[in-house]
């Protein structure tokens, strides 16, 4: 099969994400809400709500399952209603709480 070509529509669903660098092959079907992680390849159907990522992409988890996962929230140690009372020691510490939580471990 030489010199021949199969060009196959390509179909991505509603509310996808793709991530950048990622390559979609021809034919391939991404379903409704579905995330493409970045420079993922991605060689077979990918079913809606689903999570897939790597070389060849595989499911991750659930787009539910994702979300599920929770972020550390932080409430600054001072009143934000009264802008005027907040000290530069204040502001410092937050600052230095939201950075201890996401330094590299």
């Amino acid at each position: 099969m030489t010199g021949e070509y199969v060009i196959e529509p390509t179909t991505i669903g509603n509310s996808v994400y793709i991530g950048y660098g990622a390559v979609v092959m021809p034919g391939i079907t991404i379903g409704d809400r579905s995330v493409v992680g970045a420079n993922a390849v991605v060689t077979h159907d990918v079913p809606s709500g689903v999570v897939v990522a790597g070389v060849p992409a595989k499911q991750i988890c659930t787009v539910e399952e994702m979300l599920a996962k929770k972020r550390p929230t932080f409430k600054p140690p001072f009143d934000t209603a009264n802008l005027d009372a907040i000290s530069l020691e204040d502001v410092e510490l937050f600052r230095e709480q939201v950075y201890a939580a996401h330094r590299p471990r």
